[in-house]
């Protein structure tokens, strides 16, 4: 209309006002289901088919959010100041605030628990609470198993805590380095991602690096279908771990950016890479052959950003 462009999403709704004052203009649909909007006033709009919602935008428009976790409906967000809130149904206001003093902290919600780099929250009585780390170390990244068990990886080594409180901390002391990133693996070891390469740990308890030839710097550990683990690396793009051997994508298949961030296995096995410059999804066709199929989006695809910094699931939305 001349007063705007509406969207309405069902003949029953009250039309939305997508983009006021456009001045006269004409809408299209192309082949792949993307939408054309050439107006008189505001230039020539491209709306993908994907659609993306904008979450949590009271606080994203001034401060990065950096890491993000989601169980049933609640929605836990970090944000770049430091800040924690937890969100239910994906809706705002946040059902619950905290402030990080020291650095940006990841996120993890497991038991009834809110987990940031610094504290073990209860969510059923959120003034219970308690230092996640008791050795005083930064922690990087926290993952966890079946069992309720938390790996934290940290600037001092591992440490290997429990959602029950009654069960003390273990610092994994065999391994000392830098750990940017610890993963569980379905086989019950672990896998520490580290500045010079990848670790693993033994049966006697050690950690042992897997292949000498392999120095990158490792920032995400990702299990996919048929114990493959994808290593996301900052610098030198994708790496598979697969069959007891680590080799580099990067000939073969290329990603938006070779600087990784985080990474994800979605519910039909399809890997999800984030980097600097897009999102990159990829689908594994061979695993033995290694065959793949990549998909890559950015800004142009309607991305608010091309610098992806965490991704999770809820039901069919990523």
């Amino acid at each position: 209309t001349k007063q705007g462009v509406y969207v309405l999403d069902s003949l029953r709704d009250t039309p939305k006002l997508w983009l006021p004052n456009p001045g006269s203009c004409f809408v299209m649909e192309d082949i792949e289901g993307a939408h054309w909007i050439a107006t008189l006033n505001n230039g020539l709009i491209y709306l993908p088919k994907i659609p993306w919602k904008s979450i949590c935008n009271d606080e994203s428009n001034v401060n990065a959010v950096v890491n993000i976790d989601i169980e049933d409906k609640l929605l836990a967000v970090a944000f770049a100041s430091g800040k924690v809130k937890l969100y239910s149904n994906f809706q705002s206001p946040a059902i619950l605030n905290i402030k990080s003093d020291s650095h940006v902290p990841d996120v993890k919600i497991k038991n009834d628990h809110l987990y940031t780099s610094e504290l073990d929250i209860n969510l059923n009585n959120p003034s219970v609470k308690r230092p996640i780390n008791e050795q005083s170390s930064r922690v990087i990244n926290i993952s966890s198993d079946s069992k309720g068990n938390l790996l934290l990886a940290s600037n001092r080594g591992l440490f290997l805590s429990s959602t029950d409180a009654s069960k003390q901390e273990v610092s994994l002391s065999k391994f000392t380095n830098r750990a940017e990133v610890a993963k569980f693996t379905s086989r019950g070891q672990i896998l520490v991602g580290t500045r010079e390469g990848l670790y693993r740990s033994e049966k006697n308890a050690t950690f042992s690096k897997i292949y000498a030839y392999f120095n990158s710097h490792v920032k995400d550990i990702i299990e996919g279908p048929d114990e493959s683990f994808w290593l996301l690396t900052h610098g030198d793009g994708l790496a598979l771990l697969h069959n007891d051997t680590i080799i580099k994508l990067n000939n073969t298949y290329s990603l938006t950016s070779k600087f990784c961030t985080k990474g994800f296995c979605d519910t039909k096995g399809n890997i999800w890479i984030g980097t600097n410059q897009g999102l990159n999804k990829i689908s594994i066709i061979n695993l033995e052959n290694i065959q793949l199929s990549i998909e890559s989006y950015s800004q142009s695809d309607g991305l608010p950003s091309n610098q992806i910094n965490d991704i999770d699931q809820y039901g069919d939305t990523l």
